[in-house]
Order: C-alpha cells, then structure tokens, then sequence
C-alpha cells in the first residue's frame, strides 16, 4: 500500500510532526510504502530524524530562494484560493503558490491513501484529492475548538472524503452528534509514541518534569504556582519546565517573584526528552485544553506517575485517576499542588502508579495504533473496489 501524508512542515516542534512521523515509520516498518509531502521547508537544520524508509518531499522551500522563478514571487504575493481562512495556525503562509505545487503534487500522485494532518490541509485535499485514491482527514485539535467558519468547510470538506480520525473517543462522539450524516466515517486512532529502551526507575528522582510549548494555554503558570505549595512542604524537590515559547519572560519573573529559582528551572527545547523523563520523579501536565497528551504517554514510558488537568479531551482517556496517575480541575493551583504533595508523600501510591503507567503507555506504541490505520485504510479500499466493480 502506498501512503501519503500532507503536513504543514516537518520543521516545528509539536504533536501534529511528532505523531506524523512515527506513525509514518510504523508504516514502513510494515512493509507499506510511505511519503510525506511537507509544504513548507522553515529550517535549514531538521528538528526531527526521519526514518530513512520515508521518503519526504518538500513543496515550497523557504530556506532557499535562489530557484524562485518570477512567476513564483507572483504567486507568492497572493493569498491561497483553496486553504481556508479560518485555519488560525497557518494561514498566514498559504499562498497561491501552494495551491499551486500542491495541485501539481496531488495530479502526479500515485498514493492509495492520502493522509491531511492540519484543517486547512483537509480542506485543501478535499478540493484537489487524486483520483481513485483514498483521503482521510486527520483530526488534531477538537471540533469546538475550531471557528463556525472553519468548522463549515471542514463538513464541507468532509462530505467529500473517505474517513475522519479523531484522537479521542469523546471528540470522535461530538463529530458525530455535529455531523449525523458523515457518523460513519468517523474513527478515533489515538496517536502513539514509542517505547524507549527499558531503564530502571529510581525512587529518589526529586524532580517534577514538565514539557510544551510555553504559551498561554499550557498554563505553566499555575504549576509554578502549584510547585509553590510543593516547595514549602518538600524544599528539596526541583520542578524543570521543558519548551520555549511566547511565556518565557513571565514565567521568568513568575519564578523570580515566588524566591524559587534555584529550584525551577526552564532549560528551553529539548528533543528528544528520554534524559529529562529519566531523571524525573512525578510529570505534570497543568493544560487549560488538550487535544490528546503525548507527554502523558512519553513520561508514562519511563515510569512516571502524571499529576494533570481534568482537561475536556485527552488526558482523562489516557490516566485513571488514582491507578497511573491523578487528575486535578483545569485551573486549580492548590488542588494540582495537593496532588503533587500526595504523590510525593505516599510512597505506595507512587509505586502502584508508576507500574501501572508502564502498562498504559503500552497500549499507545505505534504496533498498536498503526494496526487501526491498516484496518481503516484497507477497509476504505475494499469499498472503493467494489464500487468500482459496481
């Protein structure tokens, strides 16, 4: 079988090239043939290895311009007809340019499955989808999180696609309560993450580990606030957030402002994280929102207990309150604090949690998940055959 996925670029950091990228491997690794079309090259220097049986195509390159014809600086200059204004993330960066390749891209294509990871790609699919070949809609985010515009194209779009794949099972029910007349094509596959090279946990890591992009939804606020409770009970125990991003300079002073800075930390972007989840003893996860959790699931791996948000989405799916971790309500410093401090305190709670985290962490490696894609893909293609046979 022959897979294509679209991605915005491969060159940031986040879940949507993450999950892209081993879901891609897994894929390979079982024999399918698999490429994945970046729009946009952003940097000179990769974030992430690609696994060398996936082939990746770039369709506009920012890095170099020395190949930019005069016809592309026209195109440039002039916003996309196809991808929709309401994709907030990216549409900034669409031109005609990209209608452009990515109509010459999906013409020449000869994939059996095309895979759109963003909204605005789905729609964009959506309009140019290749011939006899089967599209899916990826769904990163959570259906109310997106405008009323956007979300009317997307049912637009959808109408004309073969399968919607939500992460959760609670989001996968809203599309389908939304969207009665496409519940049938929509799935939820979670995404995966793989398991790292087993390593024996130590019992003494005093350190809470936290990872994501510094910005207002993450709310690192509030678990510098809640660490806050943790130090005057436990003034041994360090917190490091991992991750850059708008927030730095007042979590900064945050931090300055509590007396805690040699006990907080912010050592910027790491990937990959395997050292920091190693040395860590408890993760935290303090989101307002979620779409799923990856670092749930990578701190799971090592063995971590995770203290999280009772977001809508994502986390309450992955940890069992109480069994691999504990959930506290969005927003709440003293409670979040109070979990820490129990999980701190309770031994017998910490080890039961950080066993059975091990075994939850299991059901999201990629071997797992990527059987549900072949199921989805092979069965989408068994009803393309026979109505073409029909």
């Amino acid at each position: 079988m022959k897979v294509t996925f679209l991605v915005h670029s491969l060159d940031r950091v986040g879940g949507i090239t993450r999950a892209t990228l081993t879901t891609a491997s897994a894929l390979a690794a079982r024999g399918h043939g698999v490429r994945i079309a970046a729009i946009f090259r952003l940097s000179s220097r990769p974030r992430f290895d690609v696994d060398p049986r996936v082939e990746v195509v770039t369709l506009v390159d920012e890095v170099d311009g020395r190949r930019r014809s005069t016809r592309d600086s026209a195109l440039r200059k002039r916003p996309s007809r196809i991808h929709p204004r309401g994709d907030t993330f990216y549409e900034h960066a669409y031109t005609e340019l990209v209608d452009a390749r990515l109509t010459e891209f999906l013409n020449d294509c000869e994939a059996d499955v095309v895979v759109g990871t963003t909204p605005g790609l789905n729609v964009c699919l959506a309009a140019l989808a290749p011939r006899g070949a089967i599209t899916v809609a990826q769904e990163h985010m959570f259906y109310e999180h997106h405008e009323p515009s956007l979300r009317a194209e997307l049912s637009r779009a959808y109408e004309r696609m073969d399968a919607v794949v939500t992460l959760t099972q609670r989001d996968a029910a809203r599309h389908r309560r939304e969207l009665p007349h496409l519940a049938s094509r929509v799935t939820r596959i979670p995404n995966s993450v793989p398991a790292p090279p087993r390593r024996a946990r130590r019992p003494d890591n005093r350190v809470i580990v936290a990872a994501g992009r510094l910005e207002p939804a993450k709310n690192f606020a509030m678990l510098i606030d809640a660490f806050a409770i943790v130090h005057r009970h436990h003034p041994e125990w360090r917190l490091r957030v991992v991750g850059d991003g708008s927030q730095l300079d007042g979590l900064r002073a945050q931090i300055q402002r509590l007396g805690l800075s040699h006990r907080v930390s912010l050592p910027g972007m790491i990937t990959p994280m395997d050292r920091e989840w190693a040395a860590g003893g408890i993760a935290a996860l303090s989101s307002d929102f979620e779409s799923f959790g990856l670092t749930v699931i990578e701190a799971m791996h090592f063995g971590l207990p995770v203290v999280s948000t009772h977001c809508r989405y994502g986390p309450p799916e992955i940890i069992t309150d109480g069994e691999d971790g504990l959930l506290c309500p969005v927003g709440d410093a003293e409670r979040f604090g109070a979990a820490l401090c129990r999980l701190i305190e309770d031994r017998a709670l910490w080890r039961r949690c950080s066993r059975t985290a091990r075994r939850t962490a299991g059901r999201y490696v990629p071997e797992e998940v990527v059987a549900d894609y072949e199921k989805l893909f092979n069965r989408q293609l068994e009803h393309r055959d026979l109505s073409t046979l029909g």
